[in-house]
């Protein structure tokens, strides 16, 4: 018969380590809501009054749902969220809401960045994340037919239905240099009773929405108060 004394060391350490990934989980999920911040070259934003807006980069996300196949992401989900994402986050709209003079928009070269993904690459069984270090090796690689100014572009990182959360980055970068300037990682909260289509675009419109309305006019406002 085992010692119980063991046993009993055993389940208390595996419940400390439950207990550890569980207030982690909660508490990234927390700090995602209310944006991770990476300022590199913040005035480069604010001295600029044209933008592109590059869309929705789906090429470097992945899924934990257990009932989206990688197949039925890529050729089914992905495109119809676009369509709706692009109507909903039109170049008008992200020229207020940014409040820049203008916007032009590029949605393909980025956009169709994830019709050269293999169609397993968009699953995950459980947390992914992408760090700092690799969304700049993103934005690096792109290939893009201007060759300065600033660019506007949502990374989506992932879509979690267990921990019921979508998360992206809204990066901001110089053409030129392929430099990231300003980059916030926010999360969405999805949600929608007629199927995963509507079910994560809700999430997705809910981390843009989140960024301008809570936390993109806080920092523009902090910048013109300290005259940045």
């Amino acid at each position: 018969m085992k010692n119980p004394l063991i046993i009993y060391r055993v389940i208390l350490k595996l419940g400390i380590i439950l207990v550890f990934s569980l207030n982690y989980q909660v508490t990234y999920s927390q700090d995602m809501k209310h944006g991770i911040d990476y300022q590199y070259n913040f005035f480069k934003y604010i001295d600029t009054d044209k933008i592109i807006w590059y869309g929705w980069d789906f090429s470097n996300f992945k899924i934990t749902d257990h009932n989206a196949y990688g197949y039925m992401v890529k050729n089914e989900y992905i495109p119809i969220w676009l369509d709706k994402l692009n109507d909903m986050v039109s170049e008008n709209r992200v020229r207020r809401n940014l409040d820049k003079q203008e916007v032009i928009a590029d949605l393909a070269s980025i956009q169709n960045l994830y019709k050269s993904v293999d169609d397993k690459t968009f699953e995950s069984s459980g947390l992914y994340v992408i760090s700092i270090d690799s969304l700049k090796s993103i934005v690096k690689r792109y290939v893009l037919p201007q060759t300065e100014g600033v660019g506007f572009v949502i990374i989506i990182e992932t879509m979690n239905k267990p921990q019921r959360y979508v998360t992206g980055y809204l990066t901001f970068f110089d053409i030129k240099t392929r430099e990231v300037v300003w980059a916030t990682k926010m999360k969405g909260l999805p949600g929608g009773k007629w199927g995963a289509e509507l079910y994560y675009r809700n999430g997705l419109i809910e981390l843009y929405d989140y960024f301008i309305a809570r936390y993109y006019h806080k920092v523009m406002r902090k910048a013109m108060k300290y005259g940045l």
